[in-house]
């Protein structure tokens, strides 16, 4: 894959698109399909079908991001034998100024069907996050599912109403209550009516949940987890359930704690999936072009926290705290001067 007109490209771009043209060299196949990224989306995918020759061309106009565009071109035949990527930088500096929006959906849940598995303080943390945020952007467009409205398929109805942001606007989503996992140790963040016994029936996995951002318009995404086990899981390693009693008994839930999820204790290894591939399956890379941050509140063997000291998940108390407090800001490119403080998690911690 080579970019024929790279030399010409400006660096820094006035018009807000730039006219890309590759060429394709291929000898063991004459069909496949090259991708187009910036900044980690896919921005295009085009296919070819060319029969008698090695050589494949493309041509078109891409639009542009306000500010740095990594642009990252891959070639992929019908072997699946990808070419090495064409990478190029072009700054977007408009003449005039750029109407950005910021998108934030807020799904919390503290009253379950299942009224046993509920929680304090998910409902807050997505209403004090929205608060937040919107201190820092006054014309914040905001969208939220509490409790009997977080189910699944009003969850991923969200897609459709994301689809209508611009490419320079900014989409936050973020999800507070319990994160499961099933007896296969797939994740899913528990909706309004799961069955706790069988989350796999109505629970938003990694792949639903990453996929209310596909596709979207917006380039600039942020998805925020507070749940139980929202990091990878190792499905190789020695963990399953273990009851509330149990985890009472051993000091793993105390009486003003309470556990976003399941509790793992060592057991067996269940699984035969190596870490990598759970990765690659739970978390979006450059490949399929979701181009999401994502910050979680535990790892695949670890809670989420929320109690009654801090009237919040302790992930939503942290993010709240750095919103708000600029001695959070480690890089100083906020306040300067200011001594950097930090959030330290005790033994006694509550668990979701």
């Amino acid at each position: 894959l080579k970019l024929a007109n790279k030399k010409i490209i400006p660096v820094v771009n006035t018009t807000g698109s730039v006219m890309l043209n590759f060429e394709v060299t291929d000898s063991s196949a004459q069909k496949g399909s090259i991708r187009i990224f910036i900044n980690g989306n896919l921005i295009k995918e085009q296919q070819f079908m060319e029969k008698g020759t090695a050589t494949l061309y493309f041509s078109d106009s891409i639009l542009l991001s306000q500010g740095n565009n990594n642009i990252e071109a891959l070639y992929i035949n019908s072997s699946a034998i990808e070419s090495r990527k064409e990478k190029i930088s072009v700054t977007y500096s408009p003449s005039k100024k750029i109407i950005k929006k910021v998108w934030f959906v807020g799904i919390g849940i503290s009253k379950y069907k299942d009224a046993g598995m509920n929680l304090k303080y998910p409902v807050k943390d997505i209403k004090d996050i929205a608060n937040d945020f919107r201190k820092k952007y006054p014309g914040l467009i905001i969208d939220t599912l509490l409790n009997d409205k977080a189910t699944k398929e009003n969850i991923l109805a969200l897609h459709d109403k994301l689809m209508n942001t611009g490419i320079n606007d900014k989409v936050i989503v973020s999800f507070s209550g319990h994160g499961l996992l099933s007896d296969s140790l797939d994740w899913y963040f528990a909706t309004y009516d799961i069955d706790f016994k069988k989350p796999e029936t109505l629970g938003l996995s990694y792949s639903m949940m990453e996929g209310l951002l596909n596709g979207i318009p917006a380039r600039k995404k942020l998805l925020l987890l507070d749940a139980c086990h929202s990091g990878e899981v190792d499905k190789e390693s020695d963990i399953t359930f273990a009851n509330k009693e149990t985890a009472m008994q051993e000091n793993v839930v105390t009486t003003n704690t309470v556990a976003r999820g399941n509790i793992l204790i060592n057991k067996p290894k269940a699984g035969l999936q190596t870490s990598f591939e759970m990765m690659q399956d739970l978390f979006a890379n450059l490949n399929n072009g979701n181009g999401t941050t994502v910050l979680s509140a535990a790892g695949g063997k670890e809670y989420a926290l929320e109690s009654d000291k801090w009237k919040n998940g302790v992930f939503t108390y942290s993010l709240l705290k750095a919103l708000n407090d600029p001695a959070t800001d480690e890089n100083n490119n906020i306040s300067k001067g200011v001594k950097k403080s930090s959030i330290h998690c005790s033994k006694n911690f509550n668990r979701r």
